[in-house]
């Protein structure tokens, strides 16, 4: 009689050649899809939105379907210097960046400069990252 028991999917390792790929295609296709459309930044839907916006409101930008968030002013200022992507994809390996759905509904914190865009504090309270706090481009948080 045979009693060992059949290994569940639960239980098989995933073999370490095999992470920093799927670390790769996980956050590679975001930054891609903030990339189409020929621009390395998405584009806005309103243009003075995030200047006129204060307290609750949604974060929009066309063409993408995930506003990337960073935890420190610093970083997002590292992200934007970098079209390539390369940076932000480091800082979410690093957890100092993280991205939210179209329409997500923050509360703004503050406004910031960042060379010519500017940024916002902001609070997250809707979404898989109810909680966080992190800034984003204040062009991109709408009524």
């Amino acid at each position: 009689m045979n009693d060992e028991k059949p290994k569940s999917i639960a239980h098989r390792n995933i073999p370490t050649w095999l992470l920093l790929p799927l670390l790769i295609v996980i956050f590679g296709i975001p930054i891609y899809l903030m990339q189409k459309g020929g621009g390395s930044t998405p584009r806005t839907t309103t243009a003075s939105a995030g200047a006129s916006c204060s307290g609750s409101c949604r974060v929009r930008a066309s063409d993408v379907t995930s506003i990337p968030v960073t935890t420190t002013r610093g970083a997002w200022a590292d992200a934007a210097a970098d079209p390539s992507g390369k940076v932000l994809t480091a800082l979410i390996v690093r957890g100092e960046a993280f991205f939210i759905e179209q329409g997500t509904q923050v509360s703004t914190q503050g406004s910031f400069t960042s060379g010519l865009t500017g940024i916002r504090e902001v609070l997250i309270l809707d979404g898989a990252m109810i909680g966080r706090r992190g800034y984003t481009r204040a062009d991109w948080i709408v009524k």
